[in-house]
């Protein structure tokens, strides 16, 4: 009959597991350790190599950073923004020049450096018409009902080779290129519509509340009585005129958002701000050595081993 187990055996059993694990791993160090002492004219040439291409790799010519900014949708959800952008996004890196030169007309020096196209959720997590946050690692579970995604903004993002010098002529590209797509226009003509007779609808509102506030005011239709009581058996009454100011200035501070709206719905997509490129560059020189240096030792630890069993090798192929 087989013992039952309980959470503490398990987690003996795991501990005991990591420690054969950590064993292992650090008689493979040592064993690496010293097949490097033995055979250091294998290993050091390999891991200079590694360190050269490393070096090379992460000058600042070749230095590639992630350049994002956030756009506005006015009219066009964010499923037909992404079909308009999937070409560039499903472009490998080693084809992104002739994508960027032939759908963003740009110049062969600027599509040779730009490359990487992506898109990412824009999170509202008060749900109060504000961005929080940029989902770039894509972490946000489609159940979760607290961080709300914003639908009418989207996270572009690129990455440029060399200089930012092109950033601006890139981000101008990019923008004509959805701008022109027919679907993203016909989107944008009918939200256009409606925004227009919300706000001309709000104004005129505004008029109305406004006469009506007047001559309900002068005409004293609404008098509210507050009696007060006293032991002495005098009642003593406060007749007062009930404003409607809460109701006013709500809609006002409305009509004041549609009009932002207004003056932001310039083309079907519209961008906050510039496209900013991140400070650290991806290939960054301390990170590409520390990388170099241990893949360098990796794999001239292997040539070493094979070049320290050369003979049992051979004897195992001659058999």
């Amino acid at each position: 009959m087989e013992k039952d187990r309980n959470l503490i055996d398990l987690i003996v059993d795991c501990w005991e597991g990591l420690k054969r694990l950590l064993g292992k791993l650090g008689c493979l160090l040592a064993s690496m350790l010293r097949l490097s002492a033995r055979c250091w004219w294998v290993v050091l040439p390999v891991v200079l190599l590694f360190l050269g291409a490393a070096f090379y790799y992460s000058r600042p010519a070749n230095k590639t950073h992630k350049v994002n900014a956030i756009v506005r949708l006015n009219g066009p959800s964010i499923e037909m923004l992404r079909q308009v952008y999937k070409p560039l996004e499903q472009m490998p890196d080693t084809k992104a020049p002739i994508a960027t030169e032939t759908l963003l007309g740009l110049g062969g020096d600027v599509a040779r450096r730009v490359h990487t196209f992506k898109t990412f959720e824009v999170i509202d997590c008060l749900n109060d018409s504000t961005a929080d946050y940029v989902d770039y690692k894509h972490k946000r579970k489609q159940q979760d009902t607290l961080n709300v995604v914003m639908p009418d903004r989207l996270a572009l993002q690129f990455r440029v080779r060399g200089s930012q010098e092109c950033i601006p002529e890139v981000e101008e590209q990019l923008l004509r290129y959805l701008n022109a797509d027919p679907q993203l226009q016909r989107a944008y003509d009918t939200y256009m519509v409606t925004l227009d007779r919300e706000v001309e609808f709000c104004h005129t509102q505004i008029e109305k509340l406004d006469s009506l506030t007047s001559s309900f005011y002068f005409l004293n239709q609404d008098m509210a009585v507050s009696i007060t009581r006293w032991s002495t058996g005098l009642v003593v009454g406060d007749r007062r005129i009930r404003l409607f100011l809460d109701d006013i200035y709500r809609h006002i501070a409305y009509t004041r958002f549609i009009d932002e709206r207004k003056a932001i719905a310039t083309a079907p997509v519209v961008i906050e701000n510039h496209f900013v490129m991140d400070a650290r560059p991806i290939n960054g020189r301390l990170k590409c050595l520390i990388i170099g240096l241990l893949a360098g030792w990796i794999i001239g630890c292997i040539l070493a081993a094979l070049v320290d069993q050369r003979k049992a090798i051979s004897a195992w192929l001659r058999q």
